[in-house]
């Protein structure tokens, strides 16, 4: 008798669910039936437990991958987390991507090497296709208005280093003495206006249509091979407008001279087309290929925004530097050079954290 009291009254645990509980001192009451909570939600089954499920939030509400920590920014986006009550094909899909994200594979030291490699036969060809381009476009267009007699007589220079890998002392070859004394000022503009129009503006046009269409299907080499080629169109036309715009000499200037009109008032149309087709290189074309074939090497999407951003301010912004165009001109190179190089460096640099939003399956090397 006293053994079934001290259990009564000293206890601290409740008895077992199958006996009836003693009401004199227990601190526990029994398990709680089924029924005890009648406003209980039934479970969701659309609903992922945050412990199995692949992503964990962060105090600041960020969406990160479990795996490593890695930003997984694509899932932050809206009717794109984890948890949302959306169908299950969703959900799947997201996970498919993540996956796509985390597989690709990782390029060894040589890998990137032959990268670089690459990338250097790449730009000297490129940058020979656009120029060639460029100077055609000059004679083709003379021909085609009766100055010039044989479209493909360029003058080609001499057989030297400098001329054969960059083609500096290859020109249109175009007389422009008789076409002013005849007084076709249209005819001298349209043939001055002809390489940087033509033979690089379209040639931008065609490239980023061609990368926007073929959104990586033809590998990972052809695509950064039209993207560089989409570089040296784009950056011939930064280096006349604004570069070398304001000056004494050039096809800006034989331009305007044939226009009738001064190269100030030539100098804010121009210098529109070109800073738009430069914002549309950095913020459109260069985030979609890094979103492409960044994943080959940990470092190929910072390698492609710092070579893209050298060609571009770098190569094509300073030639005002050494050819004699004038201050106003050389103005503009230094600022190219020393402002908007490492401006635009940093900001692709850190738009480079946000690639991940563009999921893309992974192209592979070819």
């Amino acid at each position: 008798m006293g053994v079934t009291n001290r259990t009564a009254v000293g206890s601290t645990r409740g008895p077992p669910p199958s006996t009836k509980p003693s009401s004199a001192g227990s601190t526990r009451g029994p398990a709680p039936s089924p029924t005890r909570h009648p406003r209980a939600r039934p479970a969701d089954p659309h609903r992922t437990n945050r412990r199995t499920s692949g992503t964990r939030a962060d105090p600041r509400g960020k969406v990160r991958a479990a795996r490593g920590g890695a930003s997984a920014r694509h899932l932050e986006r809206p009717g794109r987390v984890w948890n949302h009550p959306e169908p299950t094909r969703r959900r799947e899909e997201i996970a498919v991507n993540e996956q796509i994200l985390q597989s690709r594979p990782v390029a060894s030291r040589a890998d990137d090497m032959r990268i670089a490699l690459l990338t250097a036969v790449a730009l000297l060809v490129t940058h020979a296709i656009a120029f060639m381009l460029h100077e055609y476009s000059h004679a083709f267009v003379a021909w085609l208005l009766g100055w010039k007699a044989n479209p493909l007589a360029l003058h080609y220079g001499h057989l030297t280093v400098a001329n054969v890998l960059l083609q500096q002392e290859i020109d249109e070859n175009v007389d422009y003495a008789p076409v002013f004394a005849a007084g076709a000022g249209y005819a001298v503009a349209a043939i001055a206006f002809a390489g940087v129009a033509i033979g690089n503006g379209v040639l931008y046009c065609v490239c980023a249509w061609w990368l926007r269409r073929r959104d990586g299907s033809a590998g990972a080499g052809g695509t950064l091979f039209v993207f560089w080629l989409a570089l040296m169109a784009c950056g011939n036309l930064w280096s006349y407008a604004p570069i070398r715009t304001i000056t004494s000499h050039g096809d800006m200037a034989v331009a305007a001279k044939g226009l009738g009109i001064s190269s100030w008032a030539m100098f804010p149309f121009v210098t529109a087309i070109s800073v738009w087709a430069g914002v549309h290189f950095f913020r459109v074309v260069l985030p979609r290929v890094v979103a492409q074939v960044g994943g080959m090497s940990p470092h190929l999407g910072a390698f492609i925004a710092a070579v893209a951003c050298f060609v571009y301010f770098g190569f094509y912004g300073v030639p005002a530097l050494v050819g004699n165009y004038g201050q106003i001109s050389a103005l503009m190179s230094i600022l190219s050079l020393f402002v908007l190089f490492p401006v635009v460096l940093m900001m692709s640099l850190g738009r480079q954290g946000r690639v991940a939003e563009l999921v893309v399956p992974r192209a592979d090397m070819s």
